[in-house]
């Protein structure tokens, strides 16, 4: 099971704000009651729903990696294999079902702890992650230009 982990104000940019209150059992105003504020963080897991199909799947994630990669003729940093080979560490791990946990989203990345067995124990890494629509509107450019 994954664990999502958003601020209240990312929640609000979503456009969640109202099913996750509904989900929370939490009436709407909480936060214009200072009841809770912008920069508090929500936690919930990925049995929550929107119209029926689950934000921020795994299998969501497994597609935004594979729409990540960029053919080589079209890097444009020094370090874009770099980027590009994280994303495809990102998607092996998912795809073993690696716990993972959404850290932070901002209008282009998505930033993702994700926990995975190695000899030494129990290794949590980060990755970032862009966009569905940033990607769009790169039209299949580097991401990391």
């Amino acid at each position: 099971m994954a664990v999502i982990e958003l601020t209240v104000k990312q929640i609000q940019n979503l456009g969640l704000w109202s099913k996750v209150c509904e989900y929370k059992g939490w009436d709407e105003y909480i936060v214009n009651e200072g009841r809770i504020s912008d920069d508090e963080l929500v936690k919930f897991d990925d049995e929550f729903k929107k119209d029926e199909e689950l934000i921020l799947t795994r299998r969501d994630l497994i597609k935004l990696c594979e729409k990540s990669i960029v053919e080589e003729y079209k890097w444009h940093m020094g370090d874009s294999s770099g980027y590009q080979m994280n994303i495809g560490k990102l998607w092996a791990l998912l795809k073993a079902n690696c716990e993972f946990h959404i850290v932070d989203i901002d209008e282009k990345f998505i930033n993702i702890k994700v926990t995975f067995s190695a000899l030494i124990g129990c290794i949590t890494e980060q990755f970032k992650l862009p966009k569905d629509e940033y990607l769009d509107q790169l039209n299949g450019d580097d991401w990391q230009s």
